[in-house]
């Protein structure tokens, strides 16, 4: 017989999926481990995508500068000084995110500390 108390998330996680017929007896003490890979696969796709969206992103707000900056213009998106604050802001932003990117599709982040215990000065 199964014993009632279950004492973490991933017990009570294979619990329901066994009663849900998802997962058979067999793979009880591995569907932690499957969510960690399919949670690492997940994070690698990411990271590409989001290595992707950072110079995607400066080449818009770029272009977005060069198509409205017009010195005959009497609206705010007509004035240069706006637009390169709004360059100057964001586009540390984007390199960020860039750099957030490659250190998931690298693997940094495949294992979180669970603990603090756990952190490396």
């Amino acid at each position: 017989m199964i014993n009632e108390e279950w004492r973490t998330e991933d017990d009570v996680e294979e619990k329901i999926l066994i009663k849900k017929n998802l997962v058979s007896p067999p793979l009880l003490g591995r569907v932690g481990e499957v969510k960690k890979i399919f949670m690492n696969y997940i994070k690698k796709y990411l990271g590409i995508i989001w290595l992707l969206l950072g110079p995607v992103f400066i080449y818009f707000l770029v272009s977005g500068a060069i198509k409205y900056i017009d010195p005959a213009g009497t609206k705010d998106i007509n004035n240069p000084v706006i637009w390169i604050i709004i360059i100057v802001i964001f586009t540390p932003i984007a390199i960020g995110l860039m750099i957030f990117g490659w250190n998931a599709l690298k693997g940094e982040f495949d294992h979180l500390p669970e603990s603090s215990e756990e952190l490396k000065d």
